[in-house]
């Protein structure tokens, strides 16, 4: 069974692209959320890695009430850098990581919250800082 759940996590995107759009908004989602909650760590990397491919089929006005998405992936950050890589990890995630901190739901902040210091071990601290704004470096000097 987990390895049919990594290969739906893992094509779900993909999938989704081919459905018709209102199915693709109730069902889908539903369906990565059910992903993102699963037992198997290797399942919940695997759709949170999917989800950029979700959310480019989702409209504006549909993101800002997906919140317990963008709690899944505060949830699932540390996973999802230790699968990317250093370079992708500063380049997208960390600015990525400070939006989900300042996201209007306290969920997802709570949620980020819990995990900066596992964001920050994964982290060299010289990666997380130079490239950044004031503002972002900051969050990361008290580490």
């Amino acid at each position: 069974m987990p390895m049919v759940k990594r290969s739906a996590a893992s094509n779900l995107g993909k999938f989704a692209a081919t459905v018709e759009a209102a199915h693709s908004k109730a069902d889908i989602m539903s369906i990565f959320e059910d992903l993102t909650q699963d037992d198997q760590d290797s399942v919940r990397l695997l759709a949170v890695k999917g989800c950029a491919a979700l959310g480019k089929l989702l409209e504006p006005q549909d993101c800002d009430k997906s919140w317990r998405v963008r709690y899944m992936v505060a949830n699932q950050l540390y996973e999802l850098c230790e699968a990317v890589g250093p370079e992708p990890t500063r380049s997208d995630l960390v600015p990525a990581y400070v939006r989900l901190l300042r996201d209007n739901e306290a969920e997802v902040r709570i949620a980020g919250a819990g995990k900066v210091t596992k964001f920050c071990w994964i982290l060299n601290l010289k990666l997380a800082i130079p490239p950044y704004p004031s503002h972002v470096s900051s969050i990361f000097q008290k580490f």
